[in-house]
């Protein structure tokens, strides 16, 4: 399933987009993912933080992969500590929480998944509201985009 099929769908149109304004479509048709980018970070701390480029209702996705022992992400916004062991994948409002994982011995490797506002704004694609519990069972059809006027 995914987490905000209406972001997932917002995601794709902005490649699409893309693709046609773009001097070799090729080098776009090698992305297959609806976010914008990915940051691998290898066996360091990441400090406390918020991710001020995209906005408050768009899901990060963090995969923390390696041999590395118990390890916690800090949501520091909530005060709670989630466990973060090899194999977890967490969606996070990256905006909203403030968040961040301490140094752990080698082979710890995450890789960061996110959206930017601007470029979905200047790909003109639209804009998206909150993921509700319907939308994602029902599977949102995408009747409430709220498209992008660009200048």
């Amino acid at each position: 399933n995914v987490i905000h099929p209406e972001l997932h769908r917002a995601g794709m149109n902005a490649m699409w987009i893309l693709r046609d304004v773009v001097e070799d479509p090729a080098v776009v048709d090698t992305w297959s993912s609806p976010f914008n980018g990915v940051s691998v970070i290898v066996n360091r701390e990441t400090p406390n933080h918020r991710d001020f480029n995209g906005r408050g209702d768009w899901y990060d996705i963090l995969a923390s992969i390696g041999s590395y022992p118990d390890l916690q992400l800090r949501l520091s916004t909530l005060g709670v500590k989630v466990d973060y062991q090899p194999g977890t994948v967490v969606p996070i409002l990256g905006k909203l929480l403030v968040h961040g994982v301490p140094r752990s011995v080698p082979d710890r490797v995450c890789y960061a998944w996110w959206f930017r506002d601007n470029v979905h704004r200047n790909m003109g694609s639209f804009l998206t509201r909150w993921a509700t519990r319907i939308d994602i069972a029902n599977g949102y059809d995408g009747s409430l985009y709220t498209p992008v006027v660009t200048q």
